[in-house]
């Protein structure tokens, strides 16, 4: 389902009566049950748990076997036979497979892309050239160089070609050192003392550029950082109420960080997911000029009945990007100094950079403090951040440096 489609569902559905329900002219009870739970899905899939658990319990309001008519309709073409069929198909490849991935360990892998030195480039088709082939190594340097600057992922693909070419590109010392002056020229550190950095990293890491891009943390710019929090919250039991469970709510929102070279960084606290704000996350954005979102607030419907403050905000409000400055130590401790929507306080985050996995360096910023400085009285005092969660990297195709 698209989301134009999602949308135009949502607003046919989203504050629907039971009399209108019961007096629809083309459509049953069953057949709108069955939207509301196609649209609890959609919401479930982009996190929006509390608006999906609505929209579930008025689907089973309404049909309690909504849930197995969609099992039917989209997984009911799927026949026990058939999927026993499809385990022992995949069975007898994964036992008569001979392409297995190479298990090496690092030194393994190192000797392996050094054989491939050697290798020559083969054609698929040897009736036909390969220019490639006639650079110099120089030029096919230059290129690998200009991949890293304008698209990094380009670079590994580029590497990934041939055999020849993987040996160029991973174990060639310049392009190793090329990436650590990408990433590391270009942070802001809070003790840019250069001479102590170099005898510091001299003595660490001397001339292994890739060791030190591995273990030297550094802020990434070509994305933004995004922290999803979801939390349930408990409410009241109405007066003379004899349930024996309380109402509750899922209360769902993002926090995101996009940092630049130049030590400023922007700031965003809102319930949008990522694709409605990353777009718009960038200097000089005023959410005055925004036509679309203009046009998005004179379309948007009334609610009748408020249910919650969330639902007297607009998506201007939302949209509230705050600046700020941020700075880095060598061993990755980064400290953020933002406006925020209080004009005394300067609000100050302060994380930790760490893997996020094997394969994901320096790709998430760990919570040290959720704080904020009173201009006025010149305090510091800190937040609770119980519910709060890591930041985690994502690439964005049109960020730059």
């Amino acid at each position: 389902m698209s989301q134009v489609d999602v949308e135009k569902l949502e607003f046919e559905l989203k504050n629907i009566t039971i009399k209108e329900i019961n007096e629809h002219p083309t459509k049953s009870r069953e057949d709108i049950a069955f939207e509301l739970f196609e649209l609890a899905i959609e919401k479930e899939d982009i996190g929006k748990l509390n608006d999906a658990s609505n929209y579930y319990w008025k689907a089973f309001k309404l049909d309690e076997k909504v849930d197995l008519k969609y099992r039917e309709k989209y997984f009911g073409n799927i026949k026990s036979d058939d999927s026993k069929q499809i385990i022992e198909v995949k069975k007898k490849i994964k036992n008569e497979n001979n392409f297995k991935p190479l298990e090496l360990n690092k030194n393994q892998l190192i000797k392996l892309l050094d054989s491939y030195s050697k290798c020559d480039i083969i054609p698929l088709d040897e009736e036909k050239p390969i220019y490639i082939e006639r650079l110099p190594y120089e030029v096919i340097e230059k290129i690998f160089e200009i991949l890293l600057i304008i698209d990094t992922p380009s670079w590994i693909n580029f590497s990934l070609i041939c055999k020849k070419y993987s040996f160029y590109g991973f174990r060639d010392l310049n392009i190793w050192k090329k990436l650590n002056e990408l990433n590391y020229s270009r942070q802001n550190y809070k003790d840019n003392d250069e001479e102590k950095f170099k005898i510091l990293i001299k003595n660490q890491w001397g001339f292994n550029y890739y060791q030190m891009l591995n273990e030297r943390p550094f802020i990434k710019f070509r994305g933004v950082y995004i922290s999803k929090v979801s939390y349930m919250k408990e409410g009241a039991r109405s007066e003379n109420s004899n349930s024996w469970n309380l109402p509750y709510r899922i209360i769902s929102y993002y926090r995101y960080y996009r940092f630049y070279s130049d030590g400023t960084c922007l700031k965003i606290i809102t319930v949008l997911e990522p694709k409605k704000v990353i777009p718009k996350l960038h200097k000089g954005y005023k959410i005055s000029e925004d036509i679309e979102l203009m046009n998005e607030e004179i379309n948007r419907p009334e609610p009748e009945n408020i249910k919650s403050p969330v639902d007297n905000f607009s998506n201007r409000n939302w949209l509230r990007i705050f600046e700020g400055k941020y700075e880095i130590s060598l061993q990755g401790f980064v400290e953020t100094n933002c406006d925020g929507p209080v004009e005394k306080y300067r609000f100050i985050d302060k994380f930790n950079i760490i893997n996020s996995g094997k394969y994901h360096r320096h790709n998430k910023l760990e919570w040290v403090d959720l704080g904020f400085f009173d201009t006025v009285n010149q305090t510091y005092s800190s937040l609770n951040r119980e519910n709060e969660k890591d930041f985690v990297f994502s690439r964005v195709k049109s960020y730059g440096y």
